[in-house]
């Protein structure tokens, strides 16, 4: 790595100053720089000043000479910071001179040369590579190339100074303030594209991609290492998908979070870091990096900067822009407009030289790094897994074959056992040392490399845990391997070279003192190393943590399947003209664009079809494979196949905002959304390698004290050299080995990731992830909301309308129309259902336009408002019963006993009513009076869905109590509930919006536990009996807005809606599909999963519970069995693998192991 340096000496308060630049790869954004600061300031004497710039990647200090340029680069590296190249001076003069930088020392991966190394993303390798050009620029800085100094553009480009800062702007030569475009690194990270403001009140989500997660060990490690920040209000870390979700206050603790992680031995990435508001509603401001093909010279980016600023400047903002050939990239923000797209701006580009190509830069989602994760370790452990295998083959040969295998007479066991070069290490143990040694070092290296980081993480003066705490909870399986092979190893190299130092006159058996003379025959001396089992330790450990992270990769591909079903292109009609199209990417398809959709294509985006019909396939969304008629103005999805004629459909939403964008964000988010069963695992798992690490230790002192003491038989160890403190330790090395933490940690992340894919793959979007299945595992009780749930809610329709005085047969019908025309003045203000029923009834009916002056809703009840009629003002009311009641509405007995037979039919009814402002005689034409008085009534009627009772019915026979709840009156939600099977007392009606959540709270009070037979009535009776804390777990059934506050009140909060209901949803779980039956899907799903996750928490604990003792020699004294080291290894893979295959079978579709829904569950085709 060059490192060029640059001396200048200057004076300042009479002291002598040295000026020291730094080139640092990784800085990324302010706080990197606030970082900087308080480093440099803890130092010793402390620098008078110093520059940051994010842009040049560039730390200017000014210093002491006491202070010596080493050390500030000791200290910034040992906070994390990559420094490229720095600058000093002596003596005064210009002459450059070099300090040697050093990157920081992590550890040893392996002895070919990179001993120490920090494990470094691709992100940072990249850094390292765009610096070298910074570097050999900086070598050159007397050339005037424009991107590789301060003064890289002529004339200034407008930056976005909220995400800039004053610290990304440099001065001009001239020293004028105008900003000028610095050299900034190209992989800047996600964090320069989020506002500056910074409040420790305002709550940050940022999502990282964490690289080096072997098992739940490395998880809970990470979550332990959070806990210590009072800021971080939520953290979800996933070893499944190398990912984690942080929920926190203020901004610029970020990279406190990162630190923290990598301070265990993490390698992390902020992938996305936006301020935490789930309610908020997404702007059209669109943000995208464009990347420019056929740069040849460093006077091609000021060409490109100079044509994006003369595009539009003040509507399009250089979020980064382009400062080297050889990173023809520039990241822009703009809000579409007709005239500002992303197809003109990259016209604009490529006028200006007819050999630049501009494309669309595709963000790498998280599904794309963490397969990229997956392959790079799955790559890694198979290189190291080839050599093993290969080490393996003459090391099973010589270890096995010729010493064991072979008669004692046999040539070449003769020849194997023969000693060489010094003292008795014969052929065979030399040879297996030889063999050995690259296993260890370069194929074991995946494990004392993280075994490592983790000890050091561990005993860090940052980590602020206890010192008695760090003996008790430490480790994870890493550690566990490491400890194996290396007391193996270091063993078997301790035996060979007391071996080699012994003579065959005097061979020490080391048993009770007793010698061998030298006339015994070197054959029959047996040299117990473990050097093959080291060779075979390895091999097996390896084949698990291939075959684990194979299959690790296959559970977490649910999101990843979805995000496939994104069309890449799309057919654009140019200026909406049906003869003219063009291919284009999706990610350049602006709203209102207008796009042909063929037979067999899918939409490129979320839109409403122009013109056309066909018949779509929207199973990949809704799990329904029934084809769904789309006509003109229908809404068609990204993600679904039009299996009828070509039509044309105008994009409704850009890219990354679509109904399968929202999928796929919610099965993510709900996929690391953890289970409270996870907790057992997280206890068992913290204490799993200090108790084992424990354990055989204890096995080893346990045997060598049965050995030395004679209360096991002699003949035990009898021809094993190094006596019973070498046949001990191989009882000691299995424990080691075998002891998977890896099983019991896997258990419930992989049956959760599988159950959230098989939910998205039946139409269920399980936005709370573990938690949300472990509550709908084991349900007490669920309240259906009636209007739009029980019922189809969508349109309903007036069955029944009375205007008071006059019928339909009368031709005098001014007055009606005036009436309808209230009616239509109050409802068009309501988006309630029953409101819309009333609106399209009278337009249809002719209501005449009354003047409107205002018009208020008030939820639950109705609405009011006041109009002019005649020159008078007249206060107007629409709504239920209640509402009429409290606005002191009179009903007659004729109106009330009409009402009454509307509602016992399952009809709701609504009744419009108005009173006159003023007192004195009403003018003619006017009938209203000075009391409100009563002016029509409607009913309408919400048709039952089909599928109610039978849902109803099914619910019941799994022991669960039903509720209705809603806001209609009693006589109606009775009948409702008569005609779907709910017993009339489990009937709550009458109820506001805001009341129902209340509702919910006193149901987990009051419901009834579910009913059991048989066999569960058995296991579950302690739950109603012995346990009085238990309280009954509610589920709420509603359309996810209007019952939202029920929803989130709830145990488990059920959202029926459409696509564009999802991003608001406050429920547990989506249904996208509109029916019913889904609920019993869902809960049988849960079931499901919940019971396999107890099945492999059971299985893997067995599979510890009986494997440790058996490698600990508990059944040595029945006939000698023992489990070998090698063979250990080998058992040990096949607990995680186990738990993952059995996570794997719920995919499929045999009995008893995988999930099937019931026929009479599935939609009616």
């Amino acid at each position: 790595m060059e490192k060029g340096m640059e001396e200048k000496m200057m004076k300042e308060d009479n002291v002598l100053l040295i000026k020291t630049t730094l080139f640092i790869s990784n800085i990324h954004c302010p706080t990197c720089t606030d970082l900087i600061q308080s480093t440099l300031a803890s130092l010793t004497p402390p620098p008078a000043s110093h520059n940051a710039s994010i842009l040049s990647n560039r730390v200017e200090v000014f210093h002491s000479p006491l202070l010596p340029p080493q050390k500030i680069i000791k200290a910034l590296n040992l906070v994390g910071f990559d420094i490229e190249s720095c600058l000093s001076s002596s003596g005064g003069d210009e002459e450059s001179q070099r300090v040697a930088t050093q990157r920081s020392p992590y550890l040893l991966e392996g002895l070919g040369g990179n001993l120490i190394r920090k494990m470094e993303s691709k992100k940072r390798k990249r850094h390292e590579e765009l610096c070298g050009q910074c570097r050999s620029e900086k070598a050159g800085a007397t050339s005037p190339s424009p991107y590789g100094s301060t003064e890289a553009i002529a004339r200034p480009i407008p930056l976005h100074t909220k995400l800039y800062g004053d610290a990304h702007a440099s001065n001009t030569a001239s020293g004028a303030g105008s900003p000028t475009v610095e050299r900034r690194q190209p992989f800047a990270s996600p964090l320069d594209a989020v506002t500056a403001k910074d409040s420790d009140d305002e709550k940050w989500l940022a999502t990282l991609a964490i690289q080096g997660m072997t098992c739940s060990a490395c998880v809970n490690s990470i979550r332990q290492n959070l806990r210590a920040f009072g800021f971080i209000e939520k953290a979800e870390i996933s070893a499944l998908t190398h990912s984690g979700n942080i929920i926190f206050f203020g901004k610029h603790n970020i990279d406190t979070i990162v630190e923290a992680i990598e301070d265990g031995g993490y390698d992390v990435e902020v992938v996305d870091l936006t301020p935490f508001n789930p309610n908020e509603y997404e702007t059209r401001e669109r943000t995208m990096t464009l990347q420019i093909n056929g740069l040849y010279c460093p006077k091609c980016p000021p060409k490109i900067m100079e044509a994006v600023e003369n595009f539009a400047s003040s509507q399009v903002t250089i979020v980064k822009p382009i400062t080297s050939p050889k990173v023809p990239e520039i990241t822009i923000k703009y809000t579409p407009q007709p005239d500002i797209t992303a197809r003109k701006l990259i016209k604009r580009i490529e006028s200006v030289d007819p050999a630049f190509k501009v494309m669309v830069k595709p963000s790498q989602s998280l599904e794309d790094r963490s397969a990229l994760v997956h392959k790079a370790e799955v790559r890694r452990i198979g290189v190291r897994l080839l050599l093993s295998v290969i080490c393996a083959i003459p090391a099973f040969i010589i270890g096995i074959v010729f010493m064991a295998l072979l008669p004692k007479d046999n040539k070449y066991r003769v020849w194997s056992e023969k000693p060489i070069w010094s003292g008795t290490a014969n052929v065979s143990e030399w040879s297996l040392l030889i063999i050995s040694t690259p296993v260890y070092f370069f194929a074991a290296d995946l494990f004392h490399v993280r075994a490592y980081q983790e000890i050091c993480g561990l005993w860090s003066r940052k980590n602020p845990k206890p010192v008695w705490k760090k003996f008790m909870k430490f480790g994870s399986m890493n550690l566990l391997m490491s400890l194996g092979t290396t007391v193996a190893y270091f063993s078997s190299i301790a035996l060979l070279a007391i071996n080699a130092a012994q003579q065959p006159e005097a061979i020490d058996l080391g048993h009770h003192g007793m010698q061998m003379q030298a006339e015994m025959k070197k054959s029959e001396i047996a040299h117990a190393t473990y050097f093959d089992a080291v060779v075979f330790l390895t091999m097996f450990l390896l084949f698990g943590r291939l075959l684990e992270s194979y299959s690790k990769a296959k559970s977490a591909n649910a999101v990843s399947l979805l995000g496939n079903l994104r069309p890449k292109e799309a057919r654009l009609l140019i200026n909406h003209t049906p003869t003219e199209t063009t291919t284009v990417p999706v990610e350049l398809l602006e709203v209102g664009d207008h796009v042909v959709v063929a037979h067999g294509q899918s939409p490129p985006l979320d839109g409403k079809i122009i013109t056309g019909s066909g018949q779509f396939d929207e199973s990949a969304l809704t799990g329904e494979s029934r084809l769904v008629t789309k006509t003109t103005g229908d809404e068609v999805f990204a993600g679904t196949v039009n299996q009828g004629q070509p039509i044309t459909v105008e994009i409704q939403s850009i890219s990354g905002k679509s109904m399968l964008d929202n999928i796929v964000r919610i099965v993510r988010e709900g996929q690391v959304q953890r289970a409270p069963i996870e907790r057992v695992a997280d206890l068992i798992t913290g204490y799993f390698v200090p108790v084992v690490s424990y354990l055989a230790v204890l096995t080893w002192v346990i045997w060598l004290s049965l050995g030395y003491s004679g209360a096991i038989p002699s003949e035990w160890v009898e021809g094993n050299q190094g006596g019973w403190a070498v046949w001990s330790m191989s009882f000691a090395i299995a424990v080691f080995v075998i002891a998977c933490p890896c099983g019991i940690g896997l258990a419930a992340p992989t049956a959760l990731f599988i159950g959230t894919g098989l939910a998205a793959r039946y139409g269920i979007l399980a936005k709370g992830g573990g938690e949300a299945f472990q509550e709908a595992s084991w349900l007490d009780a669920v309240v259906f909301d009636k209007t739009g749930t029980l019922t189809h809610g969508g349109e309903p329709e007036v069955g029944d309308a009375v205007v008071v005085g006059y019928t339909e047969e009368e031709k005098e019908w001014a007055w009606g129309r005036t009436v309808l025309g209230i009616a239509e003045g109050l409802e068009s203000a309501s988006g309630h259902p029953l409101a819309k029923a009333v609106l399209k009834h009278v337009k249809a009916e002719g209501g005449e336009n009354v003047e409107r002056l205002t018009v208020e809703e008030i939820p639950g009840r109705g609405v009011t408002g006041t109009f002019k009629i005649h020159g008078v003002e007249v206060e107007a009311f629409i709504g239920n019963e209640a509402f009429m009641h409290e606005e002191g509405v009179v009903i007659s007995q004729q109106v009330k006993n009409t009402l009454e037979k509307w509602k016992q039919e399952a009809k709701s009814v609504i009744v419009l009513a108005a009173e006159r402002k003023f007192d004195g005689p009403a003018p003619s034409g006017l009938e209203i009076g000075e009391t409100p008085t009563v002016l029509a009534y409607f009913s309408v009627s919400d048709q039952i869905r089909p599928e109610a009772g039978y849902v109803i019915s099914e619910l019941e026979k799994m022991g669960i109590n039903v509720y209705m709840i809603t806001g209609d009156n009693a006589t109606t939600a009775s009948a409702v509930a008569k005609t779907v099977g709910i017993p009339a007392e489990n009937v709550i009606a009458g109820v506001l919006p805001h009341e129902k959540a209340e509702q919910v709270k006193y149901l987990q009070q009051t419901a009834q536990l579910r009913r059991h037979t048989g066999l569960a009535a058995f296991f579950h009776r302690k739950r109603s009996v012995k346990n009085t804390n238990t309280r009954p777990r509610v589920a709420m059934v509603g359309d996810g807005i209007n019952d939202s506050p029920a929803l989130v009140t709830a145990d488990v909060g059920i959202a029926i809606g459409s696509g564009s209901d999802i991003a608001l949803s406050s429920a547990s779980f989506i249904l996208l599909r509109e029916d019913l039956r889904q609920v019993l899907v869902l809960m049988e799903l849960a079931r499901k999963v919940i019971r396999r996750v107890k099945f492999n928490f059971f299985w893997a604990a067995i599979y510890n519970v009986i494997g440790i003792p058996i490698a600990a020699g508990v059944l040595y004294g029945y006939k000698r069995t023992r489990l070998d080291p090698s063979w250990a290894a080998l058992a040990m893979a096949g607990s995680s693998v186990s738990v993952v295959a059995s996570s794997l079978l719920l995919r499929s579709r045999i009995r008893g192991l995988g999930f099937r829904i019931k026929r009479n569950w599935r939609s009616k085709e």
